[in-house]
């Protein structure tokens, strides 16, 4: 979708894409961590090389991820072009 849009057209990025844990056989959960988290990284920057070019130069993402995989998510965001600022944990008890 983002490939048809103009190109620094949008304000803000808010997203909680697959975090790719594979646990309940769905298929939209399968990014390759099991098999390669080098494959579930690239995927990630995937989408964030499309959003980093449909945002504007001040715009900002938030996008949620896994706890066990959200720094291959991170360091994909910071390869497309994005610059961490600030990471925010939900931290509960199970």
């Amino acid at each position: 979708m983002m490939a048809g849009m103009d190109a620094e057209s949008v304000d803000a990025v808010v997203c909680d894409p697959p975090y790719g844990l594979e646990f309940m056989g769905k298929e939209w959960d399968k990014l390759g961590y099991g098999s390669s988290a080098v494959t579930m990284q690239a995927w990630h920057q995937g989408w964030a090389e499309a959003a980093y070019r449909v945002a504007k130069p001040s715009a900002y993402l938030l996008a949620f991820g896994g706890t066990r995989t959200v720094h291959r998510m991170t360091v994909a965001l910071e390869d497309a072009g994005w610059i961490i600022r600030d990471m925010l944990v939900w931290a509960y008890a199970s």
